[in-house]
């Protein structure tokens, strides 16, 4: 069985808690999500990802360690 854990300030458990029922809350807030078509990603969805992404490791750009020497092996008959 799934579980989900949501942590609300209490202040804003109180005021849901007067204003109704949590539990209902929460299981309508789950429904009209699990309700909403899934929309998949697309060829343009790609490209506007590589477009707010690209670049953003500029700062700390990504080096590769210097690698060990290789082992020697027995050649193939």
């Amino acid at each position: 069985m799934m579980q989900l854990t949501i942590e609300l300030p209490d202040n804003l458990v109180t005021q849901l808690q007067a204003k109704s029922n949590l539990n209902e809350i929460i299981i309508h807030a789950l429904t009209q999500y699990l309700a909403e078509p899934q929309v998949y990603s697309k060829a343009d969805d790609w490209k506007a990802f590589i477009e707010q992404t690209y670049g953003c490791l500029a700062d700390t750009p990504i080096e590769r360690p210097p690698q060990g020497a290789l082992e020697s092996r027995e050649d193939l008959v």
